[in-house]
């Protein structure tokens, strides 16, 4: 957690100092600042819960987790023309520091939260009563 919300930090400051326009000299530090600090977030293997938790159909759900953060960022991104028009550049670069801050509490306070009381198993697992106590997925027919 405590890496996460350093180079995340590091973007958020990166895209305040964008949005005061900065000297020139200031340009690609800011910028190496905010790819330092989103990359992570961006490049993140699928954690063990999510392993865990889907079992064999991992890839579907790791695809199917990216949609309600897709479609949000569909529907912010659609509007940024009306906040340039009305507000201009130093409030879309404000509200980009503002979702890298809030994503970074998210995931700082899932990852406690993971670390506090790990997944061990899967909702999709269940004891069959007549089995012998097999574990069996609720996708094997």
């Amino acid at each position: 957690a405590g890496f996460a919300m350093a180079v995340q930090s590091a973007a958020i400051t990166g895209y305040m100092i964008l949005a005061r326009k900065p000297p020139q000299w200031l340009l690609s530090p800011a910028l190496m600042a905010i790819s330092a600090g989103i990359v992570p977030s961006l490049c993140c293997i699928p954690p063990s819960w999510l392993t865990t938790w889907a079992g064999p159909h991992v890839g579907l759900f790791s695809g199917l987790q990216d949609i309600p953060g897709n479609m949000l960022a569909m529907l912010i991104y659609s509007q940024i023309p009306l906040v340039v028009k009305k507000r201009g550049w130093k409030a879309v670069l404000q509200l980009y520091a503002l979702q890298v801050g809030l994503g970074a509490c998210c995931m700082a306070a899932f990852q406690l939260l993971e670390a506090s009381r790990p997944m061990e198993g899967s909702p999709f697992l269940m004891l069959e009563t007549s089995g012998g106590g097999h574990a069996k997925s609720l996708f094997e027919g």
